[in-house]
């Protein structure tokens, strides 16, 4: 088998879908997982999620989860025919893109992201000026709990921790 080493950091071409390129990177401070509008995504941060395979049983999001989330809203963006600097256009199909990313997200993970309780959500602001740089993820498991993630933002060290939460 041969083994690999990434540079840290990094800047490659991660796919060409529809002639247009997705950037990877790892750990970037400025890539939160994935940039849409930067049609960018930090597979370092990826990483940092949890497998299906994993021993544990599968909470939240995953890293398969998580890529085939930004791979979708990707592809979903650059077979519309937007260009690459409309930003206006993609602000335009971006919850629609979004909500297709969370779609296979979910058939992957098994579980349900819950988008409408992340955007009513106090916490999921993310607030350097009041000290919360962070943001929240909800999922509603298998077993028909709620699990929430909170994940840093903005930093070569993303951090993400789980738990479970009353309804």
């Amino acid at each position: 088998m041969t083994s690999y080493t990434i540079p840290d950091p990094f800047r490659i071409p991660l796919a060409c879908i529809m002639k247009k390129t997705v950037w990877a990177y790892k750990n970037s401070a400025k890539i939160d997982i994935g940039s849409y509008q930067q049609c960018a995504i930090d597979l370092g941060d990826i990483q940092k999620h949890n497998s299906i395979s994993d021993a544990e049983p599968t909470t939240g999001g995953t890293a398969e989860g998580v890529l085939i989330h930004e791979l979708v809203e990707q592809f979903e963006l650059q077979k519309s025919g937007v260009g690459p600097n409309d930003k206006a256009a993609k602000d335009a199909r971006f919850n629609d893109d979004h909500q297709a990313g969370i779609n296979a997200q979910n058939q992957v993970n098994g579980n349900t992201r819950l988008r409408e309780k992340e955007q009513i959500s106090e916490g999921n602001r993310v607030d350097f000026l009041h000290n919360n740089p962070y943001y929240y993820k909800y999922y509603r498991q298998k077993d028909n709990t709620i699990l929430e993630e909170r994940i840093s933002a903005e930093s070569k060290d993303m951090q993400i921790n789980k738990k479970v939460i009353p309804e």
